[in-house]
């Protein structure tokens, strides 16, 4: 009788939604991100693809970072020290700590430069859709009498 005592034994239920945490660093990169785009989009949309690495890595091979670069590095390092605590991760040594920053950094890099790219699309395809609607304007004849 044991034996199915055991077999049938309700298991409980975790009480915590293992969920949470990924929903959280996940909002916080977001914030960053749209955080980051909404403040620079500007001055993002004229600069080469690989103007966001040096400054969410926060330095560069040759001379220093612009004071843009510097601005979005200010707000990105201490978001990734945010995210690490967050994950609690018990005896972590420094290789394991840049594995983890490097990756939230490959993420942080990789969704700017999306936002970036869709917005440099968007502005291309307003002008050409501005560029068509006066093509079609100065083509139409005029119809009716007064």
């Amino acid at each position: 009788m044991d034996f199915f005592k055991k077999l049938f034994k309700e298991n409980p239920q975790p009480t915590q939604d293992i969920t949470h945490l990924g929903r959280v660093v996940a909002n916080k990169i977001d914030n960053l991100v749209m955080d980051v785009f909404n403040a620079h989009q500007g001055r993002l949309c004229f600069e080469p693809n690989g103007f966001i690495v040096p400054a969410v890595w926060g330095g560069q091979e040759k001379g220093e970072l612009s004071p843009v670069q510097e601005e979005i590095y200010q707000k990105v390092a201490p978001a990734i020290d945010e995210i690490i605590e967050r994950l609690k991760l018990k005896k972590m040594d420094e290789s394991q700590e840049y594995a983890i920053g490097l990756m939230l950094r490959w993420i942080l890099i990789s969704k700017i430069t999306h936002m970036v790219e869709l917005r440099k699309k968007r502005r291309i395809d307003s002008l050409s859709t501005a560029n068509e609607s006066a093509y079609r304007l100065d083509s139409m004849d005029p119809m009716g009498t007064c």
